[in-house]
């Protein structure tokens, strides 16, 4: 269970097929639609456990993790951290709503619908390449959304992220209604060719649905098929497979060949409309150009919405939201528990609110603060984030970003507005990682700094959690902490701080004693008339060791 209360999420592995188990729709359009009944209702939850599903939030290592260990930890964290959005919830009612529309109009209890899925099923097993007629009954109106922004803002990750946790991708159904043996696949992703080309269009998407279902599509395809063929056979195995959506990204592609850009949009759009796919368009601000094709092309894209994701504003909900989950990852030792100001400041500064960008520079900076620890150490400084670290990161790996960063910084808006490409790809992460692994192997192999054993993990992490709150660490919680660190391999920082605070509550009773004492003896001696003065006072003290700490069976 989540913190939400929510079951943990149930990631569908990537071309898994799993047996149809049908569940009654309480939305009677979707009542007795085995393709809809086959699928997990979300219209029944709510939106906080939407986003509670859409969530990944990795476990933090061991605090008894080594360095390396760390370092990896972070290296993981790139592909492995989902902070749901608002944003993110409105993308999931839209993809929910065209599945469920597209496939309430291919009903298969509709006898009509049950013909065409046999006679495009039999053709296909057969090698035919004639079209087949779909009868013309099924309404025409295309179902498309346009997701849009610059490259870095997470349009792709996030849809892969919804859908590998929120749908099956392939469902197999043998049920008596559908009127034959198949595997219905949910959804079907594909980028647009860089060619325009409508041929390399439907061999991508043959190869795609070749590969989620185990079939060797792409290998029935020769080099003599005519294009007519190739559409033929991608509306054939579409209508065999029942594709619920088809994600296309990178469609700004369709403006790099001017001569082919509205053969193939236009390819894409009838495609849809003859066999009711819906279709989820990606890709840059570029795409809007598609408009200037004009109003006939313009209003297929996206006819149900056209979202426009642009980057995190600095105080707005979204970035106040993503920030404070993200600072939950920082895994420093001594570091605050809440972002200090200039932190946010300095890392809005040099990712501009890109969501990319700000995950892999604070991830950056954590592996060279490790890396740097010695030098840290020998300043008496904790071992936390600093600007500098950050601004010395940003420098050394985000050289190829620099430019659009001081474009966005500028607020110039036509200037700002033919910016594509704002992400660190995973060549160029991967590459900065490396080095600063490499400078972590390299500290600890010099002996500048060996590796804290468990023991003092535990106790800089206890220390700097006392000094968060407000707890003065005396050296009688000192050789207390020690203490029960010598005595026990195994122990958390829960106990730790526990040992520390019931020490400072005893130790406050045994001061009160103490003066309660001396007030006694310092009348009696007043009544004998004798006052011996400080030097009766300093015999009092003494130094505390460890036998005047209490076992921790003491403590409770």
């Amino acid at each position: 269970m989540n913190e939400l209360g929510v079951p943990a999420m149930l990631q569908f592995e990537a071309n898994s097929k799993l047996d149809a188990e049908y569940t009654p729709s309480p939305i009677s359009y979707y009542q007795g639609n085995p393709l809809i009944e086959a699928l997990p209702d979300y219209l029944s939850f709510s939106g906080a456990d939407i986003m509670a599903r859409l969530a990944q939030s990795p476990d933090r290592p061991n605090p008894e993790a080594s360095t390396r260990q760390r370092s990896e930890w972070l290296h993981q964290l790139a592909d492995h951290l989902f902070i749901p959005l608002p944003r993110h919830f409105e993308l999931h009612s839209l993809v929910s709503s065209l599945i469920l529309q597209g496939y309430e109009k291919r009903r298969p209890a509709n006898k009509q619908y049950v013909s065409m899925l046999q006679k495009a099923y039999s053709g296909q097993q057969h090698g035919s390449k004639e079209r087949v007629d779909y009868g013309g009954t099924i309404s025409a109106d295309p179902m498309s959304i346009a997701l849009i922004g610059v490259s870095g803002v997470g349009k792709s990750f996030t849809l892969n992220r919804m859908l590998s946790t929120m749908y099956p991708q392939v469902i197999h159904h043998n049920a008596p209604e559908m009127g034959a043996v198949f595997d219905q696949v949910v959804y079907l992703k594909a980028e647009v060719p860089p060619n325009g080309s409508v041929k390399s269009m439907c061999a991508s998407l043959i190869n795609e649905l070749g590969k989620v279902t185990g079939n060797g599509y792409a290998q029935t395809i020769s080099k003599n098929i005519t294009l007519e063929q190739m559409r033929i056979r991608v509306e054939s195995l579409f209508n065999t497979h029942c594709v619920g959506l088809v994600v296309l990204d990178e469609v700004q592609n369709l403006l790099s060949s001017r001569s082919r850009k509205e053969e193939l949009f236009n390819f894409i759009v009838e495609f849809s409309n003859t066999i009711h796919v819906p279709i989820v368009f990606v890709g840059t601000p570029k795409i809007l150009e598609i408009r200037e094709m004009g109003m006939r092309v313009s209003r297929r894209l996206g006819s149900m919405g056209c979202l426009q994701w642009d980057r995190l504003r600095p105080g707005s909900r979204d970035w106040k939201t993503f920030i404070r989950e993200l600072w939950k990852y920082n895994i420093l030792p001594e570091e605050e528990l809440d972002i200090p100001e200039e932190i946010e400041q300095k890392l809005y500064d040099l990712s501009q609110g890109i969501p990319d960008l700000l995950l892999k520079l604070f991830i950056l900076a954590q592996v060279r603060t490790l890396a740097t620890a010695p030098m840290l150490k020998e300043n008496r400084k904790p071992l936390r984030l600093y600007e500098e670290t950050v601004e010395a990161v940003y420098d050394d790996y985000f050289v190829n970003v620099k430019p659009m960063i001081d474009i966005l910084r500028s607020g110039d808006k036509e200037r700002i507005a033919r910016i594509e490409d704002l992400a660190l790809d995973c060549e160029l992460f991967n590459g900065a990682m490396t080095e600063e692994e490499a400078r972590i192997r390299e500290m600890l192999d010099s002996g500048e700094s060996a590796e804290e054993s468990p023991a003092q993990m535990l106790m800089t992490m206890a220390e700097h959690l006392l000094t968060t709150m407000e707890k003065d660490i005396t050296p009688g919680i000192r050789v207390a902490l020690e203490k029960h660190l010598s005595e026990h391999d195994e122990t958390s920082i829960s106990e730790l701080i526990k040992i520390a605070l019931t020490y400072e509550e005893q130790a406050g009773v045994r001061d009160s004693v103490k003066k309660i004492g001396k007030r006694v003896r310092d009348t009696g001696r007043k009544e004998e008339g004798g006052d011996t003065g400080k030097g009766a006072e300093k015999q009092e003290q003494r130094k505390t060791t460890s036998d005047d700490v209490p076992g921790v069976d003491q403590l409770d």
